[in-house]
């Protein structure tokens, strides 16, 4: 594992600044939340709904791409390694299956008990209309 160990570590890292390198690009200027600023209304409890809503999405968004990348990771190794890397590979592909599942599993259960309790339009909605 020590010799794959740089490769990882700097895929990670190239990752991350990726993501944080764009990021500002994709807010438009935007806040979390419309609300507290100058010129605007106050916050209420259907903001700090918004502003869960945003973190949630936002990682989400991330444990995606973690998940693209922990999965190439494991293609890579079951390709290039003997059998013991197959069968590290195919643990790394159980885990992050699983872990993704979770992931969306509590995504599901927040936005049903939030629909539920009859915040409407404020749900977690990271799929778009889909979701509303």
């Amino acid at each position: 594992m020590k010799k794959y160990y740089p490769f990882v570590s700097h895929l990670v890292c190239l990752s991350l600044i990726m993501i944080f390198a764009f990021a500002p690009n994709t807010s438009f200027g935007k806040g979390l939340v419309p609300c507290g600023g100058a010129g605007e209304k106050p916050c209420g409890f259907a903001d700090l709904v918004q502003l869960a809503n945003e973190i949630i999405k936002f990682l989400i968004k991330i444990g995606a791409v973690l998940a693209a990348i922990s999965i190439s990771y494991a293609g890579w190794l079951y390709i290039t390694g003997g059998s013991d890397k197959k069968n590290e590979a195919r643990a790394i592909f159980v885990k992050v299956f699983w872990g993704f599942v979770m992931m969306l599993a509590a995504w599901l259960i927040v936005s049903l008990v939030l629909k539920s309790l009859g915040y409407q339009g404020v749900g977690i909605d990271f799929l778009g209309n889909i979701a509303k």
